[in-house]
């Protein structure tokens, strides 16, 4: 598997789960955007949310080649999962997705 960075308007990606970045299982390719990575560190930081950017994307892309037949809405689901197991992450990579309202509500044993 070869990862490139690359903005996201010139991939042609076969899928876009995450913002910035671009599948091509067949070729064993995955673009990944510069300013899609900034974006996403940048509302994981500033929900306390620690990094590695790079690494949460690709781990949730992998789900996605390795188990391309998942059915949707549950390989979203699935693809957080996986990522959080595969890089021993203590928050649900899923989160990010929150609406603002959604996540400054959630209880306050959670943050």
């Amino acid at each position: 598997m070869e990862v490139q960075l690359s903005p996201k308007h010139s991939t042609g990606g076969l899928r876009a789960c995450i913002p910035g970045a671009r599948v091509l299982p067949h070729r064993g390719l995955v673009f990944l955007d510069p300013e899609g990575m900034a974006d996403l560190a940048g509302r994981l930081a500033s929900r306390g949310l620690p990094g590695p950017t790079r690494e949460r994307i690709l781990a949730h892309e992998l789900f996605h080649i390795l188990e391309p037949a998942c059915p949707e809405p549950l390989a979203e689901l699935a693809a957080h999962l996986f990522a959080g197991a595969f890089l021993n992450l203590r928050d649900f990579p899923g989160a990010i997705d929150l609406p603002d309202t959604v996540w400054e509500a959630r209880p306050a044993e959670t943050r």
